[in-house]
């Protein structure tokens, strides 16, 4: 136990002896003059009598709750001293998920920052920069060992684990549409004990090719206009990180829609927020215009084609999906008898037509601006399902996925040729403390009621 403030103890000797002294005093109280008047003849021929005293140890029993205040005063505290955390920053690259062994190397440069520190750590794997973040840990204060199969340049005081091997693996380094809109890939490997083969998922004609040496690189034809996903992998014997065999290329398509300049403002907000539309107000080529103007197809909106609005309530039902609701519109349109395309009806509203498929597009016979509609769910869902009433695909470009590591570096280096391992600097331990002057000052209230009772009655 430790006291944060020690000089408050030089006060418990002055209290003890003021109590003393004050308890002394109240002892001697002053008899009253005329009783010694009176009895003060008796009091000469009486033998002498012992004076009755009280233990000293009642006395001190008395003076105890402020002497326990006076400790309380000095912050008596409870302290531990524990090893600081260390943290092992752990290079997150595709690299060092290779395996050894089947163990991979991020498993092994743990195994080994581990025997560097004694006590608790953690583990933070990161993508970012290993030398500014060790750097920055460092500086806290915590013991920090960086965890890579590169050469880093780390601060001094930081502990260094660098992994190495030597095992075969092959890799996809580049995919993706080079000029002319054809496959471009490009493989690269080290110590490798065989040919490589490359496979082509998803594209005509793509046969397995054998590579013999790396680095290779290869656009293959013909053009992928109508291909939407494309799998590209790589295999060879004894293969020791997976995570750079297969890249996945697909066709994220988008469409344009074209608004005036003004107007039709429930629409383009359902469709601004769908993901896989861009919306533009003014003229210019589109794959969807609402209204007239250039476009592969077009929507137009009641009332401009349509006659007769009165007020519809009942069930929606769509064409081709399960899409359904009570609906209430205010002013459903009919179809002008004098359009002699009547097309057909892709969704009603209580057995009325709300939408019509014609041969250069759709109308939709509720005008939302004028109505509640655009606040019920149905409608986003509905304006997406327009889309596919119109069969639009939009363009795009064949993008790889997330996943894909595509990286010269952790594929086939440079990696360090020889295992490094050193220890931290090392660190002051954390200092815990528990204070007990709460508890303390509750005890000193505690003994001041038992042992501090006024007296009953007069003697």
């Amino acid at each position: 136990m430790t006291l944060l403030r020690p000089e408050a103890l030089l006060a418990l000797p002055a209290l003890v002896a003021l109590l003393l002294w004050a308890r002394h005093r109240a002892r001697r109280r002053p008899r009253p003059e005329t009783t010694w008047m009176l009895f003060a003849r008796a009091l000469e021929r009486m033998p002498d009598v012992p004076t009755r005293r009280r233990p000293v140890v009642r006395d001190l029993l008395r003076v105890l709750p402020a002497a326990v205040v006076v400790l309380a005063l000095a912050r008596p505290a409870l302290s531990d001293r524990t090893p600081r955390e260390a943290v092992f920053l752990v290079d997150g690259t595709a690299s060092m998920g290779t395996l050894a062994e089947g163990i991979s190397r991020r498993a092994r440069g743990v195994a080994a920052a581990k025997a560097l520190v004694s006590g608790p750590f953690r583990v933070v794997e990161t993508l970012d920069d290993l030398e500014g973040l060790a750097t920055d840990h460092a500086r806290v204060g915590e013991p920090v060992v960086v965890v890579t199969d590169r050469q880093l340049d780390v601060a001094a005081g930081v502990g260094f684990v660098g992994v190495v091997d030597r095992v075969p693996n092959a890799g996809i380094t580049a995919c993706g549409v080079a000029a002319g809109g054809k496959l471009l890939v490009r493989v690269s490997g080290v110590h490798l004990r065989g040919p490589v083969t490359l496979t082509l998922g998803g594209l005509e004609g793509g046969e397995p090719v054998t590579i013999e040496s790396v680095p290779w690189r290869r656009v293959f034809s013909p053009a992928l206009d109508g291909v939407d996903r494309v799998v590209v992998g790589v295999r060879t014997d004894g293969d020791a990180n997976p995570a750079d065999d297969v890249v996945t290329l697909t066709r994220h398509r988008r469409l344009t829609i074209g608004f005036p300049p003004g107007g039709h403002d429930a629409l383009w907000r359902a469709f601004h927020a769908h993901p896989r539309v861009d919306v533009f107000r003014g003229d210019g080529p589109c794959d969807l215009r609402i209204g007239d103007g250039e476009g592969a197809a077009r929507l137009r909106v009641a009332p401009e084609a349509g006659t007769s609005p009165r007020r519809v309530s009942g069930p929606l039902a769509c064409e081709g999906t399960s899409l359904t609701g009570e609906l209430t519109l205010g002013a459903l349109h009919r179809l002008d008898p004098r359009d002699g395309d009547a097309g057909v009806v892709v969704a009603r509203v209580g057995g009325e037509p709300l939408v019509v498929r014609r041969s250069d597009g759709l109308v939709l016979l509720q005008d939302p601006d004028t109505s509640t509609w655009p606040n019920h769910p149905s409608f986003p869902l509905l304006c997406a399902r327009m889309l596919s009433w119109l069969g639009l695909k939009g363009g795009g470009a064949l993008v790889p996925d997330g996943d894909a590591v595509l990286s010269e570096g952790e594929t086939a280096g440079p990696w360090l040729e020889a295992a490094v391992s050193r220890a931290p600097r090392g660190a002051d331990p954390v200092e815990r403390r528990i204070f007990l002057d709460g508890w303390i000052y509750g005890l000193a209230a505690l003994l001041a009621l038992l042992l501090l009772k006024p007296r009953s009655g007069g003697g």
